[in-house]
């Protein structure tokens, strides 16, 4: 009976909730609780490939987390999914998590079509160049974090 209370007592303060700021901003709440957590290693990994591929196609993070993009910023949003692909062991679900997606569908999309570049095609040799780039850079990125995790340790 006490638990019939407390869920009776939580639905109506949920209801409240969602009358007072809105479904959508709850919702996105109850998403994040949902979210992966990530180890210290693997978000600076993350946060690192997120920065240098917006420095190398000179965006925001926002800008490719939004749902409808086009042109550049679906370029520099598939060079995250490929480089977190290959630097982390994170599912499709979890990268596309990150980007504030609900379906892995687009990280697949996005590693299959990077499979398929071509280098004789002027924007997928472009694409191959960036992507060789910033891959040098995050390893070396991840040397110098393995050493401060286990000088940590």
């Amino acid at each position: 009976m006490v638990e019939e209370k407390e869920i009776v007592s939580l639905v109506k303060g949920l209801y409240n909730t969602i009358q007072r700021v809105g479904l959508k901003k709850v919702l996105n709440k109850l998403n994040e609780l949902n979210s992966p957590t990530f180890s210290d290693y693997e978000n600076e990994i993350k946060d690192f490939i997120i920065k240098q591929t917006c420095m190398t196609y000179g965006m925001k993070f926002e800008d490719l987390k939004k749902p409808h993009i086009r042109g550049e910023k679906v370029t520099a949003r598939t060079m995250c999914f490929c480089q977190m692909k290959k630097h982390l062991a994170l599912s499709h679900e979890n990268i596309a998590g990150i980007f504030g997606r609900e379906n892995h569908t687009i990280v697949s999309l996005a590693l299959k079509d990077f499979a398929y570049k071509n280098v004789d095609v002027k924007s997928d040799r472009d694409f191959i160049e960036k992507f060789k780039i910033i891959d040098n850079d995050i390893s070396q990125h991840k040397k110098v974090v393995i050493l401060k995790y286990k000088m940590v340790e």
